[in-house]
């Protein structure tokens, strides 16, 4: 018998295994079920080898990509082998994974099935209705069907923004608790010796004010509503360090070329491509950091990781009120109107002038985001579950 076992699609990536390293510092004993590879738009991706110091590690075929209706291959004789006290499933708990893991709970009686969700969005026929059309009906009773019977089987749902929370207390589960999804403080803190070193040595050379864009380039992460701002701001001084897309290989990216070509703004930008083990030495060279996320009829932005990550390396940030945003960046950097390029660029505009547009201080931004958004942070809230 184990303490915890762990089933995560988001594991699949090293990077989002450290949390349950952590835990299994305390004592635990933790292991981890992974999908061996997933499907991305450039092709298949092989997942991460275990890495040291990470918990052991089962990888098994993911049949199916909708998180709502896809199996672990093997599942059940893994929790037979494994008899954890504790199944965590890194999933929403409306899902037929937590309905089969469920049966195995019912059947055995020894365990605990716990979910963990970025849901927030109503799950009610009438606003999903609302959003996606009548169409989607047939799907909503479904989903409806799910949760009456993952309600039965659940016995926590961890959440990571307000939404969700007030969400599924009000749908009726037994515990619901809001979690960060925590960051490695040990890589994102103030660096002053990165920041002179991507600025002097790296392709980002330059002694402009430098901008930067941290995160998929998705339409509802508004990055075209960033690139119409700065459209307005040619002539004054900035630089903008965005990850790297290759030409037209989306529309979306196609269409962020087409308004960096329309605007003139080559040769104000910069493109780099790090890895997560990479990112903070360029969130350290960046003076600000701009997160534009734009919501629309089927999305809203659920946390958004880049945020707390920034934060903790003391940078300024600019966002705008979408979703869950107001909630992490608080008065810890400057919120505005969404999908609104004239506000943005005044705003940016303002902070270029040398206006003091945040008030905190970078070490009070980054003591901030330690102590609430960092794994240390997300440890404390599972140890009050697992340590029963």
């Amino acid at each position: 018998m184990i303490d915890v076992l762990v089933i995560s699609h988001a594991c699949f990536k090293s990077v989002n295994r450290k949390v349950y390293s952590r835990l299994a510092q305390d004592g635990l004993t933790i292991e981890l079920v992974v999908p061996k590879h997933l499907n991305y738009p450039a092709g298949k991706k092989q997942a991460d080898p275990k890495q040291e110091g990470e918990p052991e590690i089962t990888f098994v075929e993911l049949v199916g990509s909708n998180p709502r209706t896809y199996q672990y291959s093997g599942i059940l004789e893994i929790l037979d082998k494994k008899k954890p006290r504790y199944v965590l499933l890194d999933n929403d708990p409306v899902s037929r994974m937590t309905l089969t893991i469920g049966k195995w709970i019912k059947r055995n009686r020894a365990s605990k099935l716990l979910c963990l969700s970025c849901e927030n969005l109503s799950l009610s026929i009438t606003a999903e209705v609302k959003r996606r059309g009548l169409k989607y009906l047939p799907i909503s009773l479904a989903k409806r069907f799910m949760l009456f019977r993952a309600k039965k089987v659940v016995d926590t749902v961890f959440t990571i923004n307000n939404a969700g929370t007030a969400i599924f207390k009000a749908e009726g589960f037994r515990n619901v608790i809001k979690t960060p999804l925590g960051f490695d403080a040990s890589l994102f803190s103030i660096d002053d010796e990165s920041r002179k070193r991507i600025r002097t040595e790296n392709k980002v050379q330059t002694n402009d004010k430098l901008i930067a864009y941290f995160g998929r380039l998705t339409y509802a992460k508004g990055v075209h509503v960033l690139l119409e701002a700065l459209s307005k701001l040619k002539q004054k001084g900035w630089t903008l360090m965005m990850d790297q897309f290759e030409e037209y290989s989306s529309g979306y990216e196609k269409e962020l070329q087409q308004l960096i070509e329309q605007h003139d703004l080559a040769k104000n930008v910069v493109f780099v491509n790090p890895s997560h083990l990479e990112i903070s030495r360029y969130m350290n060279a960046a003076d600000l950091v701009v997160v534009p996320s734009v919501s629309t009829g089927n999305w809203k932005e659920q946390y958004g990781r880049v945020i707390p990550e920034a934060m903790a390396c003391g940078k300024t940030i600019i966002a705008s009120a979408s979703g869950a945003i107001p909630e992490i960046l608080g008065e810890y950097g400057m919120l505005i109107e969404e999908n609104q390029p004239d506000v943005l660029a005044s705003t940016i505009s303002s902070w270029l002038n040398g206006e003091n547009i945040v008030s905190k201080s970078p070490e009070e931004i980054a003591r901030y985001s330690v102590d609430y958004f960092s794994i240390e942070a997300q440890v404390k809230v599972f140890q009050n579950i697992f340590s029963k």
